[in-house]
């Protein structure tokens, strides 16, 4: 009888030594992120590079072209789209030439994700080009949004993202300037972010409909400011 305490008692010991290192990992890989994210969104900037490729039919020779962009980060918000591991980060962002910004009533918007130690921008679209015999990926990732609200929606048994949006247009009738409300939705998959809609197939047509019955889970959109970044990342 005392044999079999001793061992019940050694079991117990191992168990709460395991479920004490399981939750000093979680705890460290979600003070990881904050740190990360924190630490990201102080510099105030970031860059995202878009590839292409096309035929030179002059020589026959592949001709990659790497765009690159750099933003300024205006504001944030925080979503775990898919409801995996760490949350992902949503950048609201301007460019500017000079003091003003290039598009004032609109966002260039991006989202990033932790991949190992660092911040990474996640591609919103990946296309394949045949040239000759090879085949080669062409990514890109900013997506021009203006908001409609300083709130996004999201759907993680869904892996959704969906952002109210409004579009300004000039009414010839009405000789004046009219806002068109509207939504954006993508699907996060892949390790892509992209848009869907009705027209995407159907299981898209799917995902939309059970997404229109189902309650989002919603993040703020805060300014980029240190008294923000404190509260978001503690």
């Amino acid at each position: 009888m005392t044999k079999r305490i001793r061992k019940l008692n050694i079991i117990l010991f191992f168990a709460i030594c395991l479920s004490m290192l399981f939750s000093v990992t979680a705890y460290a890989k979600s003070a990881n992120y904050k740190k990360l994210y924190k630490k990201f969104l102080a510099k105030g900037t970031y860059e995202t590079s878009a590839v292409a490729y096309s035929n030179n039919y002059r020589n026959g020779k592949v001709v990659k072209r790497t765009t690159k962009h750099t933003y300024k980060i205006d504001s944030y918000a925080v979503a775990n789209i898919d409801g995996k591991g760490a949350p992902e980060l949503l950048l609201f962002s301007k460019q500017y030439r000079g003091k003003n910004p290039l598009r004032s009533n609109s966002y260039f918007v991006n989202v990033a994700y932790i991949k190992g130690k660092k911040v990474k921008i996640i591609p919103t679209y990946e296309n394949t080009t045949t040239i000759g015999k090879k085949t080669y990926k062409s990514k890109g990732s900013t997506i021009t949004r203006s908001l409609k609200e300083k709130q996004v929606k999201f759907y993680p048994a869904l892996s959704l993202l969906n952002i109210d949006t409004k579009s300004f247009y000039y009414n010839s009738e009405l000789k004046k300037a009219e806002t068109y409300e509207d939504n954006s939705t993508y699907e996060y998959k892949g390790g892509l972010l992209k848009y869907i809609d009705e027209y995407s197939g159907e299981d898209s047509e799917k995902k939309l409909e059970t997404m229109k019955n189902s309650k989002p889970s919603v993040a703020k959109i805060l300014a980029n400011t240190k008294k923000n970044r404190n509260k978001s990342f503690k």
